[in-house]
């Protein structure tokens, strides 16, 4: 006659419950927050210059497919990196990545606010790159932050600022434009800071069109 032993009576009973309780234990464990040393692209890519390298792309590309998880990494390259052409591809695959971009906005704009002012060479160089990203990816206050760029010595900046600001700028954007046309003695810069302010007017009148009307 076939007898069951105890042994394997508890077997039955043990190895169910071990189970049972490390999936509890998997279950409970919040999962894991990555940050940018986590990605090994994060230190390809400020040491790489070779951007037609099929590595650094697909480096890249990772980061890209990411999405959310990946956008630390962006910021620090962009803010960090001393080579403002990486900085540039950095910003790119933020802009293409995926997930909610709210926090990399306010995290940008308080950067550009900050260093704007004081910017020369390279960091200057940066912070058109950064400018081009928040008008891309953020809203008309977020875009409102740019306005300095608009009397900055250099032609270049300026016109890269109305460009930008009339992209995604609101009525804000407006004012400061107007202010200053008065001042532009360059005539390409003019030219833009004119077209941002019909853009900007023609958009915001499309909106108010848009807009359900109040019974």
């Amino acid at each position: 006659m076939y007898t069951i032993s105890k042994q394997t009576i508890m077997s039955w009973f043990v190895v169910p419950a071990l189970l049972c309780a490390s999936l509890i234990s998997v279950l409970a464990e919040p999962p894991e927050i990555k940050t940018y040393k986590d990605f090994p692209e994060w230190y390809l890519l400020p040491k790489s210059i070779d951007l037609e390298d099929e590595n650094v792309l697909a480096a890249f590309q990772r980061l890209v497919d990411e999405g959310a998880a990946a956008h630390e990494a962006m910021v620090a390259i962009a803010k960090e990196c001393e080579d403002s052409m990486i900085a540039s591809y950095a910003l790119s695959v933020l802009r293409e990545s995926q997930g909610d971009k709210r926090e990399v906005v306010a995290e940008l704009k308080q950067f550009f606010a900050a260093r704007f002012p004081q910017a020369e060479g390279e960091e200057e160089l940066r912070m058109t790159f950064i400018a081009e990203t928040l008008a891309d990816i953020g809203t008309e206050e977020d875009v409102a932050v740019l306005a300095p760029m608009l009397t900055h010595p250099n032609m270049r900046v300026r016109y890269l600022g109305a460009q930008y600001l009339g992209q995604r700028g609101g009525q804000q954007a407006i004012e400061a434009l107007e202010q200053a046309k008065s001042r532009e003695s360059n005539n390409l810069v003019l030219d833009e800071m004119n077209k941002a302010v019909t853009s900007i007017t023609s958009r915001l009148a499309k909106q108010d069109a848009e807009m359900p009307a109040v019974p």
